[in-house]
């Protein structure tokens, strides 16, 4: 898996330079350099349960999102589901990273994974860290879930209560 995993850094890390690098990142715009097919995003009010899902439909991207969620959460689900495009779970002419992941939790933290990685770049965190280092703050900045923050501070090595990096 770790071959895999690393595929997907690399994947999102480029997505992010090739839109400048600045927080917080564009998803749509993401997917538009992925595939240069329409992305149209459904909020989804029937399945309670659903967190979210991606299919291509008439020639557009479509995503389906949990309605509840904020927007915060509702970017990380948009980001996991273009992971899903980048590892060839929907079929794309320009092809993903094919990668062989068996399907269930394995592939789902991938995806997941990847989103946090697009969504809060390492050199983009440890920098506004080493600004402030207040995780709430963060994840504003980032438009991203508290908990996905807390998850990467973790990751990453970051003390929200040190003043320079743990590592």
């Amino acid at each position: 898996m770790g071959s895999v995993l690393e595929a997907l850094r690399v994947s999102a890390a480029r997505l992010v330079a090739a839109g400048g690098s600045q927080a917080p990142i564009s998803v749509v715009d993401c997917f538009c350099r992925v595939d240069h097919r329409p992305v149209v995003v459904f909020d989804d009010r029937i399945h309670q349960s659903l967190r979210g899902a991606v299919d291509l439909h008439r020639g557009s991207w479509l995503v389906i999102l949990n309605e509840s969620d904020g927007r915060p959460l509702a970017r990380f689900t948009l980001a996991h589901e273009l992971a899903h495009i980048v590892m060839g779970d929907v079929a794309v002419e320009s092809g993903g990273c094919g990668s062989p992941l068996p399907e269930g939790p394995t592939r789902e933290s991938a995806c997941d994974t990847f989103a946090a990685e697009l969504l809060m770049p390492a050199p983009l965190v440890r920098d506004a860290w080493r600004r402030d280092p207040d995780v709430a703050v963060l994840a504003e900045r980032f438009d991203v879930p508290h908990r996905a923050m807390e998850r990467r501070f973790a990751e990453l090595g970051l003390d929200r209560d040190a003043e320079r990096p743990v590592r």
